[in-house]
């Protein structure tokens, strides 16, 4: 079962930076453009739809999403660090820590698709700084 879930984790990211590619070779992304990717999926995280103990959006659903917004924040840190693989690193514990709360057999969110997209997204820019 871990097998398939990081497999699916990998699929997600892979279809998220081919959708993200840009449309042509003049389309480069700088740090700026970084750090906005990043603060998108800061927007992601605050529109999933999170499960606490005793139904939705309760003190562990609050929780979860801070921690999530945590690790954006410390992305944006690290680009202004200029430390693109730690950006990159946080960014995916993002990914990965969404997909696993969303397919767990007892869900703490709804739906990790939207964050997926925005992390793939901004790991795609970085990649090209």
């Amino acid at each position: 079962m871990k097998l398939l879930t990081s497999t699916l984790r990998i699929i997600t990211v892979a279809f998220a930076l081919i959708v993200a590619m840009p449309s042509s070779a003049n389309d480069t992304c700088t740090k700026k453009d970084a750090i906005e990717k990043v603060e998108i999926v800061i927007t992601a995280i605050h529109y999933a739809e999170y499960y606490g103990s005793g139904g939705r959006k309760k003190q562990t659903g609050d929780a979860n999403e801070s921690n999530l917004e945590n690790k954006a924040l410390a992305a944006i840190q690290k680009l202004y660090e200029y430390k693109w693989g730690d950006a990159i690193y946080k960014l995916e514990d993002i990914s990965d820590k969404a997909t696993a709360w969303a397919d767990a057999p007892k869900p703490k969110m709804d739906d990790a698709t939207e964050i997926n997209r925005a992390v793939g997204d901004a790991i795609y820019c970085i990649m090209e700084l």
